[in-house]
């Protein structure tokens, strides 16, 4: 789910939650600024939803803009209202301070930012790009968050990259409907969706 962008939309986070609760959901995925377009912070968002509704989340978190200083705090944040799960993202745009998802993983464990607090850091694989999959498994994360899958040969590597690190997989899966084909499109993913008895 996206955090609102404006005060006259925030009842959509709302509803968004109590409705995917209501489904059966054991857990809502927050986004940080999709596309590259602002919206209100992903960790006020989760922190809401922990305290008012008293749900799991990944909290995501973008670092492509984010200064050394400023991801301390959003991960102090997380910490102290007990938001169990972190997702380090590079987000989408131009600007960049230069730090990356692994190299944020890397400064939270180095520099103990978390303490005894046990909030679980996590880290985008995409197994159509396995080029960065050492350096991130080496950041020792505590889950792998898969970008969408689109067959079973991408979920059983995942399921070994998994494995193998010890690191829990989050597998992402895109419902299939023409609504999600400007986001397979984006991500490089073409396919019909006549028949995709693979998914």
């Amino acid at each position: 789910m996206t955090p609102p962008s404006k005060w006259s939309t925030r009842w959509e986070l709302e509803n968004t939650v109590k409705d995917a609760l209501e489904a059966g959901a054991i857990g809502l995925d927050i986004t940080d600024s999709p596309t590259g377009e602002s919206h209100s912070s992903s960790v006020a968002a989760s922190v809401f939803v922990k305290l008012a509704y008293h749900a799991k989340v990944i909290c995501h978190i973008r670092t492509r803009d984010v200064t050394s200083m400023g991801l301390r705090s959003l991960v102090r944040a997380c910490s102290v209202w007990e938001v169990e799960n972190i997702l380090f993202v590079m987000g989408e745009g131009s600007e960049s301070t230069g730090l990356t998802p692994t190299t944020a993983v890397n400064m939270v464990r180095s520099e103990g930012i978390l303490n005894d607090r046990r909030v679980k850091l996590g880290l985008v694989v995409d197994p159509r790009r396995p080029s960065s999959l050492q350096r991130k498994i080496g950041a020792r994360p505590d889950f792998i968050y898969s970008a969408p899958v689109t067959s079973q040969a991408e979920v059983e590597f995942l399921e070994e990259v998994s494995s193998k690190s010890g690191s829990e997989l989050y597998a992402g899966l895109l419902v299939n409907s023409p609504l999600n084909r400007p986001i397979l499109s984006r991500i490089g993913v073409n396919q019909s969706f006549e028949g995709l008895v693979d998914w």
